[in-house]
C-alpha cells in the first residue's frame, strides 16, 4: 500500500501569483485553477479571499 504525501495547504510565491493572474482573467474558476496548478482548491479560495480583503482594506 502506498502512502499519500500531503503537499500542504500553502502556495509558494510563484503559485500564488499564477493563481491570482488566472483568477483576474475571469476565464477560470477555483476548480480550474486548482487543477491547472495542482494545488488544493481550498488554498486557492483562501488566497483569493485574502486578496479581496487586502483590496477592501486599501480603499
Amino acid at each position: 500500500m502506498t502512502r499519500r504525501v500531503s503537499k500542504g495547504a500553502y502556495l509558494d510565491a510563484n503559485q500564488a501569483e499564477a493563481c491570482l493572474e488566472l483568477w483576474a482573467s475571469r476565464k477560470f474558476d477555483t476548480h480550474d485553477i486548482h487543477r491547472i496548478l495542482r494545488v488544493p482548491e481550498h488554498a486557492v479560495c483562501r488566497l483569493i479571499q485574502a486578496a479581496r480583503d487586502l483590496a477592501r482594506m486599501q480603499r
